[in-house]
């Protein structure tokens, strides 16, 4: 007889969620992230965009717009809010790269 492998996930609804809302809003997070560099560059849009979408790797993106971004968040008195921010989108990514290759079964 066939042993049928059936994903864990379906016992957890609620964090099937949580992780389904992570794994699918993350590129959301890094156009945000683009649009928050757009200001800090002067509100230069082709710039913003090229300087991070040319770049690969998810973590390479984050630590380029950090560079780029914290002194002038900081300049405008915004530098906790935005402390705060970037490290939840660093906190995200360790979560989204946790799941986004895994699979999770048992078998009956």
């Amino acid at each position: 007889m066939t042993k049928i492998i059936t994903t864990d996930l379906r016992h957890f609804p609620e964090e099937t969620a949580i992780l389904g809302r992570i794994l699918s809003g993350y590129g959301e997070l890094e156009f945000d992230i683009a649009f928050l560099l757009q200001f800090a560059l002067g509100d230069d849009r082709d710039v913003a965009f090229k300087s991070l979408f040319g770049i690969r790797g998810e973590t390479a993106r984050i630590d380029i717009a950090d560079n780029l971004m914290r002194r002038r968040y900081k300049e405008v008195g915004l530098g906790d809010d935005y402390g705060e921010a970037i490290g939840s989108m660093r906190h995200c990514l360790k979560i989204r790269n946790q799941y986004a290759h895994c699979h999770l079964s048992t078998s009956g």
